[in-house]
């Protein structure tokens, strides 16, 4: 099967908001333009029982033809998720490293590399201690370990990640988007300014990790560790969770605010995953990095 990168949901959504506000203003009001994207956002994920057509209707110009190709690549690509993907092995490769000085440098991989590897085979080691250069992740193995590495401004769309160990990575200016994360550990990682849109995160979790400015809309959580993770300014938004483990034990601040904006911040936090909330401040404390207590 041959995948390619394709747009998200929301994406789709806001072009497609934009169209329908130019061709039908009185019905589409630009002054509504948040509320109409998460309409058809939602027609366009399944939350919606409106048919999937029903945003541009029987529209057939140029521009309508191209945002409905775009959906149906992400349709295709949603099905094959549900397919296992096993990992196939390539032939060992020299590749360009970042950061030259450091005491344990990087595989510097852009998508032209990316792309290469899903078309001939993931070497040994591929996704290991390398730096992810903007690339648009579209096939993803099973069980993949990328420990000590770092996802600098890239995409995950329509991918099913399982299993995958993101331990001790840096994780910046990244979107997952429409994805499914199947027993995904990100531990003792750093992340800022993820985005996680439209996704399903299930029995996996951030023990230990920091996340600054991270963003989770409309995602479904199920059995997730939050335990000893520093929660820098991070959003969760129409958030459908359950089992949501150990958040007690994390902090959740946002630089710049009072005390009574931090606890309202956390009271929020704690009421969008659905966990009760225990009577202490949201005052500062360290958190630890004693793998032993993971």
């Amino acid at each position: 099967m041959e995948y390619s990168a394709i747009r998200s949901s929301l994406e789709i959504s806001r072009d497609m908001a934009d169209y329908l506000e130019a061709v039908d203003p009185q019905k589409y009001p630009p002054e509504s333009h948040t509320q109409t994207i998460r309409e058809i956002n939602d027609i366009l994920t399944g939350r919606s029982d409106a048919p999937f057509d029903s945003p541009l209707g029987r529209a057939r110009d140029k521009r309508a033809i191209e945002l409905m190709a775009d959906f149906a690549a992400l349709s295709i690509q949603v099905k094959q998720m549900e397919l296992p993907s096993p990992f196939k092995r390539g032939r060992a490769q020299k590749y360009p490293l970042w950061n030259v000085d450091a005491e344990t440098p990087l595989k510097w991989i852009d998508q032209k590399r990316y792309d290469s590897a899903v078309r001939n085979g993931f070497p040994d080691g591929f996704f290991k201690q390398s730096y992810f250069d903007r690339v648009s992740f579209h096939d993803l193995p099973d069980d993949v370990d990328c420990t000590g590495s770092t996802f600098a401004d890239c995409r995950f769309t329509a991918c099913h990640v399982k299993g995958t160990l993101f331990e001790d990575c840096t994780v910046r200016d990244t979107n997952f988007s429409n994805c499914r994360l199947d027993l995904c550990l990100f531990a003792y990682a750093g992340l800022s300014h993820v985005r996680f849109f439209d996704c399903t995160i299930h029995k996996g979790g951030f023990a230990f990790s920091q996340l600054k400015g991270v963003t989770l809309l409309d995602c479904s959580m199920e059995s997730v560790n939050m335990g000893n993770c520093a929660l820098d300014g991070c959003s969760f938004a129409r958030i459908r969770a359950r089992d949501i483990r150990r958040l007690a034990t994390s902090t959740i601040t946002q630089g710049g605010v009072t005390q009574e904006e931090c606890e309202r911040l956390r009271e929020r936090t704690y009421r969008a995953l659905g966990v009760e909330l225990p009577e202490r401040s949201c005052a500062k404390r360290s958190i630890g990095r004693e793998r032993g207590s993971r």
